[in-house]
């Protein structure tokens, strides 16, 4: 089985790029962290890994129930576009999570609606990565990752597939592109998948680096 890591891909502004060209500045010596920060690091690291005692806690019941409920829906879409992610990936994503809830400065607002942030970044990183083809091969896909991503709204998002003894789909990809990114339930994956389609319909074949 193929192991996938974290891909981390920050982007490139041209407005960023003037501002340095206009003060160009040397690179700064990273500060020392403070002391117990590293041993504080990797303590954590070993409480999310359930590798030492007292693991960090469970997720609060309602973020556990509405992640496992994206994740599954997520893995459908994926198979059905002949993808998927399996244990490793889900496990992974659930210790992020633990991470992000017990570093929260705010765990009511976390467990009210911060979470889906945290989640989103856990999509963008872990579970999009694996993405690549051609038109025919992942353009439904892009489009029912891309409609869920936004609406999370599942049922909706399968019309991108071909339904049983149909050769087109109810959706074409280039549904997604028109929708604001803005009003994305998962904001950055879901810009990430629209960028993908437009990639898709262009050149016929796109990737996750594209």
């Amino acid at each position: 089985m193929a192991i996938f890591p974290y891909v981390i891909k920050s982007e490139t502004y041209p407005q960023d790029v003037g501002r340095f060209l206009e003060n160009p500045k040397s690179l700064q010596p990273v500060p020392r962290a403070a002391a117990g920060q590293a041993e504080a690091f990797l303590d954590l690291s070993l409480r999310a890994r359930g590798a030492k005692e007292l693991p960090l806690p469970e997720l609060p019941p309602a973020v556990k129930t509405a992640v496992n409920k994206h994740l599954l829906e997520v893995l459908e879409i994926l198979q059905n576009g002949r993808f998927e992610f399996a244990f490793r990936t889900a496990k992974e994503v659930v210790a992020y999570l633990k991470v992000s809830c017990e570093l929260a400065a705010d765990k009511a607002a976390w467990e009210a609606d911060k979470w889906k942030s945290d989640l989103d970044d856990e999509i963008l990183q872990k579970i999009l990565p694996r993405l690549h083809g051609s038109r025919t091969r992942v353009g439904p896909l892009l489009g029912a990752l891309g409609w869920y991503l936004h609406t999370g709204d599942k049922t909706e998002a399968m019309k991108f597939f071909p339904a049983p003894g149909e050769e087109l789909p109810e959706k074409p990809v280039q549904e997604i592109i028109a929708l604001d990114k803005a009003a994305a339930a998962f904001p950055r994956s879901f810009a990430k998948l629209q960028r993908m389609a437009r990639v898709v319909i262009e050149e016929q074949f796109v990737s996750f680096i594209c």
